[in-house]
């Protein structure tokens, strides 16, 4: 597996993220009473992050996005449903955070909240995804017997795929979250 194999699985998962976006900043417009128990139960986890200090918020962020980014790879071996499943839900909580955020901090806090790092982050998810989606094709269409893929060979790639892009693209994108996204919105 190479990145030309991923290129419409990478699309499709940005089409899904996309949709999900709209959709949740849609619905928090017309349902805006709808939203208060959307985050409810993330109290704890807010309160530790304005209490973190810098490194450990870039660890906390580094560690999950690459555990979420790795298992939604290998959950794609579901016949590529995991990876759909986790862009919508993520990106429902996305718009509803957008539409919660802009009401706020304005557009400005939304870009400044979400660019500096998700220019980074939100590719490289995409990415993990859209590995995860091609080996659930490759898995279904071997089952189906329409193809003859090396479904060990295919998991090799994408996991070499993952260590040499997808994780130093989150390492990063956590180094910026960490630092700089943090201090951009504290500053709002």
């Amino acid at each position: 597996m190479n990145l030309g194999d991923v290129r419409r699985y990478f699309c499709f998962s940005t089409l899904i993220l996309f949709v999900s976006i709209i959709t949740g900043y849609i619905y928090g417009l017309l349902f805006p009473e709808c939203l208060e128990g959307a985050f409810s139960g993330w109290e704890p986890l807010f309160e530790w992050v304005k209490g973190a200090g810098h490194l450990e918020l870039f660890l906390l962020i580094f560690l999950n996005n690459t555990i979420k980014s790795f298992i939604i790879m290998v959950l794609g071996l579901g016949l590529g449903v995991i990876p759909g499943v986790f862009l919508i839900y993520n990106g429902l909580y996305i718009g509803l955070a957008v539409y919660l955020m802009k009401g706020v901090a304005g557009w400005k806090g939304v870009v400044l909240g979400i660019m500096p790092h998700g220019i980074i982050e939100i590719p490289a998810v995409l990415l993990a995804a859209g590995v995860g989606m091609r080996l659930g094709d490759i898995l279904l269409q071997t089952l189906l017997m329409r193809g003859q893929f090396d479904i060990r060979s295919e998991f090799k790639g994408a996991v070499s795929i993952f260590f040499r892009l997808i994780l130093p693209m989150l390492f990063i994108a956590a180094l910026i979250e960490a630092f700089v996204t943090s201090q951009l919105v504290g500053g709002i």
